[in-house]
């Protein structure tokens, strides 16, 4: 059995050498003809360089598909998992109470979702949905994915996986074991509990997130639609919390610093509303002060009150500016 293994082995290392002076050989032929050893090489590899992947998801051609002719008054909620667990009916209901105005609201938004990818969505099939509004309910994710450092400013939370398995095809497996590694995640998560947060550190991946918020004020404009901006809650700023609510200090370690962006990105908010006619800001942190409880964790809400709250607070804005009239 060794003899076979010796000469399968010595003919894989001749192959080896055969293909690699083949290789020599056609590069130097190439070089005397052409004058270069790599012609052609570069435009076939042109689009192969990684750029950071951007994650559809959600099948979202299938979804915005065949949509009916407009009938009704139209909202385009866009956000993460937080605004994927919206259920519409509630805000179809809030809208109608308070205006009388038939609603039918798309949810296009997805969990992990950042706001590029809630802006590409936008770009892509949002003529298709034709709005009147645009809600964009975000902020966690943008601010969350800065603090854990591992990602590249822009990118979204998987980015770094892509570029390893489209890069680096060969540790794909052993890189899907360490991810599903509660060890390996488990030091992961703990290690980050011992880290000093800078907020200025975070400033440039906040600053990407305004600019998103901005340019869907604008692509909302070209939709001749409303936008409503608005930056979710945090359980951090909740003043009276249950003791469900309280007993939630899995996320402790980052509340300070959670508290100081979030903060920050309020005030940059209010100067970017202004810039637009078409945009209204609403800071939802204010909206839950009871001692009931609302959140499951520090952004997820544990029932539908939540939504509650909010749709209601989301009709007021509709009526108190009249973004349900057509001018």
């Amino acid at each position: 059995m060794s003899r076979y293994i010796k000469i399968i082995s010595l003919n894989f290392i001749v192959l080896v050498f055969l293909l690699i002076l083949l290789e020599i050989l056609t590069r130097i032929g190439i070089y005397i003809i052409r004058d270069s050893s790599t012609v052609g090489i570069r435009e076939r590899t042109l689009n192969l360089d990684y750029e950071p992947y951007v994650m559809f998801g959600h099948k979202w051609e299938n979804k915005f598909d065949n949509i009916k002719t407009k009938q009704k008054f139209r909202i385009v909620l866009l956000g993460g998992s937080t605004g994927e667990a919206f259920d519409i009916k509630i805000l179809e209901k809030k809208i109608k109470d308070k205006t009388n105005i038939e609603t039918k609201v798309f949810n296009a938004a997805a969990g992990a979702y950042n706001i590029r990818q809630q802006l590409i969505l936008l770009s892509i099939w949002g003529n298709r949905m034709d709005p009147d509004i645009v809600i964009s309910f975000d902020g966690a994710n943008d601010i969350l994915h800065s603090l854990r450092g591992e990602h590249e400013k822009g990118t979204f939370f998987l980015n770094h996986t892509y570029r390893t398995y489209l890069t680096k095809p060969y540790l794909g497996s052993f890189f899907y074991l360490i991810q599903n590694s509660q060890l390996y995640n488990g030091l992961i998560r703990l290690s980050r509990r011992y880290q000093t947060f800078n907020e200025k550190d975070h400033y440039k991946n906040i600053d990407i997130y305004l600019e998103a918020k901005e340019n869907i004020s604008l692509i909302s404009k070209a939709y001749d639609a409303y936008h409503i901006s608005i930056l979710q809650p945090y359980l951090g700023f909740k003043k009276e919390k249950s003791d469900r609510e309280k007993a939630f200090t899995f996320y402790d370690f980052r509340d300070e610093i959670v508290k100081k962006l979030f903060l920050y990105t309020d005030k940059k908010l209010k100067i970017n509303a202004d810039k637009f006619k078409n945009t209204f800001y609403l800071n939802s942190q204010d909206l839950y002060n009871t001692n009931k409880t609302i959140f499951s964790d520090d952004f997820h809400f544990i029932d539908d009150v939540g939504y509650e709250i909010l749709s209601d607070k989301i009709a007021e804005v509709i009526l108190k500016n009249k973004l349900h009239i057509k001018e």
